[in-house]
């Protein structure tokens, strides 16, 4: 089968300025937070980003902590875990829509974003209940396998998950827009796999650690706003100079236009397609690449005259490609 590269779901793809409800996940909107560029690409133009395999095992692991987390939340009693950290008090929370709320597929927690169109919703792992306090208690669980042992500062200040606190900050504001008192403490339910173990033999053992998080959700409505006038925008924004997606697509676009450009060699022309001027009839075209340009092997070809550098931005109007007798730039960049 092959890949168009697009979505093909018209409710995946916003238009701007759109009155329809339009779905924004906590993921997706973790993406706005980690590159502006890659989710206009995504949401609003309707580019795929290259997909990943499922994180099978770690699924697992949070399936079968669910399944601990009903039979106690049938019975409304502490987890076993609970009597180690002091939580004897603490309960799974019993709600209907407790298999909703965990559904990050098809429901999630779910709020309407203020006057907006914007429909904000995640799937929590779990939800706790202080049975002293009744305020609800956000919890995720985190598989991973590190030979050091799990404790609070490392955890949290570790540059990897800090995305992990972005979670809860999220997850802890849809709960409290849906009218529920939330504990200002979440926790991270994280499952250490023995890496130093002598073998394997047929099973891997797990330390379980609970991870304290003071929860902080009071920058996340100027973000949403901010990532609503993105989506009504028709500008594309800057890249991320940190964002891996752009620099890479920056660098296939530079090697290819190194490889297939019209002014390669002989043997190279059948791969590529003579383009004509519209203003004076050359054939001698060539394309224009926008963005930092750093790879020597791409600044000899600017020197060679191969290719012409754009500028850092790029728009609807930009031009794909100028002409080397007349100076003409035509064309626009091709975002379907």
């Amino acid at each position: 089968m092959s890949s168009t590269g697009l979505r093909t779901r018209a409710s995946s793809i916003y238009s701007p300025d759109q009155p329809e409800p339009f779905k924004i996940s906590r993921s997706k909107f973790s993406d706005f937070l980690t590159c502006k560029r890659c989710f206009y690409l995504d949401r609003v133009k309707g580019v795929v980003s290259p997909s990943t395999p499922g994180w099978t095992l770690n699924e697992t692991t949070d399936l079968l902590l669910k399944k601990e987390f009903d039979l106690c939340r049938e019975k409304q009693v502490p987890h076993r875990i609970f009597e180690k950290y002091d939580l004897n008090h603490v309960v799974p929370f019993q709600h209907d829509d407790i298999d909703k709320w965990r559904d990050s597929i098809h429901h999630g927690l779910k709020i309407k974003f203020k006057d907006s169109n914007i429909i904000l919703h995640g799937g929590v792992d779990d939800i706790w209940l202080d049975t002293n306090t009744r305020k609800l208690i956000v919890v995720d669980y985190k598989s991973q396998a590190n030979r050091n042992p799990v404790n609070t500062e490392d955890y949290l200040s570790n540059v990897y998950h800090q995305g992990y606190k972005v979670q809860m900050d999220f997850y802890s504001y849809l709960l409290s827009e849906m009218g529920f008192e939330v504990s200002p403490t979440s926790y991270f339910y994280v499952c250490n796999a023995d890496r130093n173990a002598p073998l394997f033999g047929s099973q891997m053992d797990f330390e379980e650690t609970l991870v304290p998080y003071e929860w902080d959700f009071s920058w996340v409505e100027d973000k949403v706003a901010e990532m609503i006038a993105l989506l009504n925008s028709r500008e594309l924004p800057e890249a991320n100079p940190s964002c891996e997606n752009c620099a890479y697509a920056h660098q296939r676009a530079i090697k290819e236009n190194i490889t297939l450009d019209p002014a390669a060699g002989e043997d190279d022309k059948r791969n590529t397609r003579k383009r004509n001027c519209p203003k004076c009839g050359s054939d001698k075209v060539i394309s224009i690449v926008y963005g930092l340009i750093e790879d020597p092997d791409a600044i000899q070809q600017i020197k060679n005259g191969e290719f012409e550098p754009g500028s850092c931005c790029v728009d609807n109007d930009s031009p794909k490609w100028k002409c080397r007798d007349c100076g003409e730039s035509f064309g626009k960049i091709d975002w379907a």
